[in-house]
């Protein structure tokens, strides 16, 4: 096979992109060429890409950064068919990843596609159930109407030239684009056996902020453009959340992850609720009769509750 382009987002991750470079040097069987885009790292991030010296090391301001921006540039960057994306922090398990994760590259009706991400050793519980939800054995991410992650994935250069990833969304811009092609008759498999390691612990503001931007993004995009329901619906998701945390995390012996949980997930509820009410007060002559949802719909469309 040619060489593989291979498309890697950085930003103050040193202290997982050791191990990811490593792990890229090993991987088996299919020639790679690496290219970066970093968006002013301050950790020594700099200084170990550049003692690997990709093909391309981009640096762009902080502010500068916008998720669809950023993969096009890489798009552009890079030359192969099929290409490539790796986040910094997204370290692969072994020498099979890149290999398992391009065995869909031979279907030309594959839009993109993406691999299996297990949570770091440090994650805590309650992310720790989202990942199993999104990426587990027996993960309910395949009965939703759509999910795909950007962290470990690749993209098929034609269906990208003919529809790029939109540069208006700050979020959920990889949802936008593997939907779109979904909907126009395209593949976007999952591929369960090139795994990386990946996970985050987010704080309540934290994940009120990502669960804003979400919100707001979808509905922009018109993935979803239904209403999150009344208040009363976001408080019974936060406890039908927080008990599912509390039972995971008794069973995995870690009880406390599940009682800190609470303040997270109403972080998520609300800024699920108030990101769809800022996109209704932005463009409410755009939605016509929504029909009325619980807002764990729109969850269970990013994290998988």
């Amino acid at each position: 096979m040619k060489s593989v382009d291979i498309v890697m987002r950085s930003y103050n991750e040193a202290w997982a992109l050791e191990e990811t470079l490593a792990a890229l040097s090993v991987q088996k069987s299919i020639p790679w060429k690496l290219h970066v885009i970093d968006s002013g790292s301050t950790d020594g991030s700099i200084e170990m890409l550049e003692s690997f010296r990709p093909a391309n090391l981009v640096k762009i301001r902080p502010d500068q950064y916008i998720p669809g921006f950023v993969l096009n540039m890489g798009m552009k960057l890079s030359t192969s068919p099929f290409v490539v994306f790796l986040n910094a922090d997204a370290t692969p398990v072994n020498e099979y990843w890149l290999e398992k994760l391009l065995s869909v590259s031979l279907n030309p009706r594959v839009a993109a596609a993406f691999g299996r991400q297990i949570p770091r050793p440090h994650c805590l519980g309650p992310f720790r159930r989202d990942y199993d939800m999104c990426f587990g054995p027996n993960r309910k991410s395949d009965q939703w109407a759509h999910f795909f992650s950007m962290v470990s994935s690749v993209v098929n250069r034609q269906c990208w030239e003919a529809r790029p990833f939109r540069e208006d969304l700050d979020y959920a811009e990889d949802h936008d684009f593997s939907l779109y092609w979904k909907r126009s008759g395209y593949d976007i498999p999952y591929i369960d056996d090139s795994i990386v390691l990946h996970s985050h612990n987010y704080s309540a503001g934290q994940a009120f902020k990502r669960a804003k931007g979400d919100a707001f993004a979808i509905a922009k995009g018109g993935l979803d453009r239904r209403s999150p329901g009344t208040m009363s619906h976001l408080l019974a998701g936060c406890v039908k959340d927080w008990i599912n945390d509390l039972i995971y995390c008794s069973a995995c012996r870690c009880p406390l992850d599940g009682l800190r949980s609470l303040p997270v997930r109403v972080g998520q509820r609300m800024g699920y609720w108030l990101g769809y009410k800022k996109y209704v007060s932005q463009a409410a002559d755009s939605i016509q009769n929504p029909a009325q949802f619980d807002c764990g719909a729109l969850h269970e469309k990013i994290y998988g509750k």
